[in-house]
């Protein structure tokens, strides 16, 4: 490699790091002011979630909110959640109740299962549906019902801090959470009908009108769907329906995996699916083998030329590129890990991430739409 090639090369590198930084899309927060609304059905799916269940209903169930049920769908789990729950106290809530799920019907998934047996009990005029891994602020109800009151909006959908407590989260998931962020649409607008696509929602946290969503079809329309939440957001815009998200970074939190193995099995269901569901089957698989092609190329390349360089293998101009081309990179990522509100030095061995991301996005696509989640296998008709 000359001086100039590797002069060439930088430049490179750095345009390339401002687009990915430039395409960084957060949604606009929640209101700072707590609106009331009508009486809400807080719906929980849940299965084999002993872990987390107690946190997630105590949260809720102190909700600064008029009237509000909390519906827990035991989804036919072994390790007591459905008891956990029936012993806690109902704390602001009208009633804590808990539904024992019945078996799956063929053609469902799991989640959009339980989430219909709950919506089927519910008495509430809003549907919030929101995961056993979360945890929420008490005013967080009332300031998600301002936000869709501010955006009249038939769904909102609010995002959170993600907890990420454990040596492979605090690495893989700010790589996942940013490759997210850049493909959210813009959000400070109302998405034209005609890209309904690019709807977004996620299954964190959804607050639905129940009008809207009964006369959509509910969870049953999405009866197939492994990445069910942004299919139901989908569905929504392309009825010309106003769909929001915003942001409640201190308000809400979740810790979506514990583990490693639990990292790779939910981003291997959700990143093939979900890109092929968003961009279309064919754009979504050129994203998918621009990613396979690009992360290797962009973020394990100049790691991999120091490692050379160290070993003797490598010296001059590549290895000045390379040792560039890696403090740059690592330093956005210490940055994105900063903002994420992590420790900025995981942004040091940001190629790490980079190759076990490149492995979660190959499994991912190799698995295609064979899903396997909770114990549960399905084969997801393809995107549409």
């Amino acid at each position: 490699m000359t001086w100039p090639v590797a002069m060439a090369l930088v430049a490179v590198w750095v345009a390339g790091l401002a687009v990915q930084a430039l395409r960084l899309k957060r949604p606009r927060s929640v209101p700072k002011r707590e609106a009331r609304g009508p009486f809400v059905s807080v719906i929980v799916p849940a299965r084999n979630e002993a872990r987390n269940i107690e946190r997630c209903v105590g949260s809720l169930a102190q909700s600064r909110w008029d009237e509000f049920e909390l519906i827990v769908v035991d989804d036919q789990s072994d390790d007591g959640t459905g008891d956990l729950v029936r012993a806690m106290d109902r704390g602001r809530a009208k009633d804590v109740r808990v539904v024992d799920g019945r078996p799956l019907p063929p053609g469902w998934v799991g989640k959009p299962w339980a989430c219909r047996q709950g919506a089927a009990v519910a008495r509430g005029q809003w549907l919030l549906f929101t995961d056993a891994d979360t945890w929420h602020e008490a005013g967080a109800l009332a300031r998600a019902a301002a936000a869709m009151e501010d955006d009249e909006a038939d769904m909102l959908s609010v995002t959170g801090d993600q907890e990420m407590e454990g040596f492979w989260e605090r690495l893989v998931q700010p790589h996942v959470i940013v490759m997210l962020m850049q493909a959210l649409p813009r959000m400070d607008r109302p998405l034209p009908r005609r890209k309904w696509r690019r709807a977004v929602a996620t299954g964190q946290y959804m607050l639905v009108k129940r009008t809207a969503y009964e006369e959509l079809g509910g969870h049953e329309a999405v009866r197939d769907a492994v990445v069910e939440d942004l299919k139901l957001a989908q569905m929504f815009a392309r009825d010309g329906r106003r769909v929001s998200i915003r942001d409640n970074l201190h308000g809400t939190s979740t810790r979506m995996y514990q583990s490693f193995g639990e990292i790779v099995r939910g981003w291997t269901k959700n990143l093939s699916l979900g890109a092929r569901q968003t961009f279309g089957p064919v754009r979504g698989r050129l994203l998918l083998a621009g990613t396979l092609v690009g992360l290797p190329v962009f973020w394990m390349l100049p790691g991999a030329v120091l490692l050379a360089g160290a070993a003797g293998w490598v010296s001059g101009p590549a290895l000045a590129w390379a040792g560039v081309a890696y403090a740059a990179s690592a330093a956005m990522w210490a940055g994105a890990c900063w903002v994420l509100s992590r420790r900025p030095w995981y942004g040091l061995i940001y190629p790490l991430a980079a190759v076990v991301v490149w492995g979660i996005v190959a499994r991912s696509v190799a698995r295609s739409s064979r899903v396997t989640w909770k114990g549960r296998d399905y084969q997801a008709p393809p995107p549409t």
